[in-house]
């Protein structure tokens, strides 16, 4: 039976084989001098990856600490604009808690945050705190509103 007629009726692969013994032909599985191995192939490709990751871990980290500092610039400005009226601030607080809705009262409770923080940066946390423990003793028939102060470490102790 011809070589031909071998490849189309049975494995073409046994047949190549064969061939190759014939006419002693060396096979593929043989490592050339310029060629890889498998092992090198997926080493290479390891440390690609991983030099790839530790590149993308960086780029994270770095745009993680440009936000950081865009959120700490943007509170430090907001800090500023309401140092210019404590008293205006403290109204609208009160405004915000009279009207006894829960979005109001978390804005309220956003807002004696940076009031909190406010009086810690410029050293005024006593009067903080007396102005806090009087709202907290006005509002105190208000369980959803003292949770939330609660909640936000915003304590008259």
């Amino acid at each position: 039976m011809s070589h031909r007629l071998r490849v189309i009726e049975e494995d073409a692969a046994s047949v190549r084989w064969e061939l190759l013994r014939e006419f002693g032909g060396e096979t593929t599985s043989q490592k050339t001098e310029t060629g890889r191995t498998v092992a090198e192939l997926l080493d290479t490709a390891a440390a690609r990856r991983h030099a790839r990751e530790q590149q993308e871990a960086a780029q994270r980290a770095k745009e993680q600490a440009r936000r950081e500092q865009e959120r700490r610039q943007a509170r430090e400005l907001r800090l500023n604009r309401l140092a210019q009226d404590l008293d205006a601030a403290w109204d609208v607080v009160e405004t915000s808690i009279g009207t006894k809705k829960p979005r109001e009262y978390d804005l309220a409770v956003e807002l004696l945050g940076d009031l909190h923080a406010l009086a810690l940066r410029d050293e005024h946390a006593g009067a903080f705190t007396q102005r806090l423990t009087h709202l907290r003793e006005r509002h105190q028939g208000k369980p959803s509103l003292i949770k939330r102060l609660n909640d936000a470490g915003l304590t008259a102790e």
